[in-house]
């Protein structure tokens, strides 16, 4: 699996290493791209740090080296990460916060997690699941690059944007 992100406590992924050391390590490796200084001693936990615009392709490659898309987020808008996720096929575990759930549909390109004091043992649950169901995760992929296309075609994107803008116009027109 793999996180991508620089805010490490508020995506959650600072939390998440002690959950993935005692319950998921023995099952999968994390990747974790970041900025962010961060170190582990778990031979299960990858590091990856300086990936910039001049090395794309190394990122490119983690992604395609992934199963899955992990966001722990305590709280989040819409992430890029989220997107680029899917354009990478990769199916996504998150806590439904924020506008989350405005890209990762539960049990279709991914799994939503209700964000409570229970998360991480569900979260746990769905991972010790789907881990070893490459068909589940590959369709899930699929099904969410098939949805950023469409949310993403230029034609959609600007009547999107188009009717947002018109509506906020309005909105502050007294009648």
């Amino acid at each position: 699996m793999i996180f991508v992100g620089n805010d490490l406590r508020r995506k959650g992924i600072i939390d998440f290493i002690p959950v993935f050391k005692q319950h998921l390590s023995q099952i999968c490796s994390l990747t974790i791209v970041t900025k962010a200084p961060i170190t582990s001693n778990n031979k299960r936990i990858y590091i990856h740090r300086n990936i910039t615009h001049e090395n794309i392709k190394d990122l490119i490659k983690l992604y395609s080296n992934a199963d899955l898309f992990i966001l722990p987020s305590n709280s989040d808008m819409v992430p890029n990460v989220l997107i680029e996720a899917m354009f990478m096929e990769l199916p996504i575990v998150a806590f439904n916060v924020g506008g989350i759930s405005e890209l990762v549909k539960d049990n279709y390109n991914g799994f939503l997690i209700k964000y409570d004091s229970e998360r991480f043992k569900n979260m746990v649950k769905i991972l010790n699941k789907i881990s070893n169901n490459k068909s589940l995760l590959k369709n899930m992929g699929l099904r969410g690059k098939t949805m950023a296309k469409e949310i993403f075609r230029r034609d959609i994107f600007e009547k999107n944007i188009t009717d947002s803008i018109s509506k906020l116009l309005n909105s502050g027109r007294k009648k």
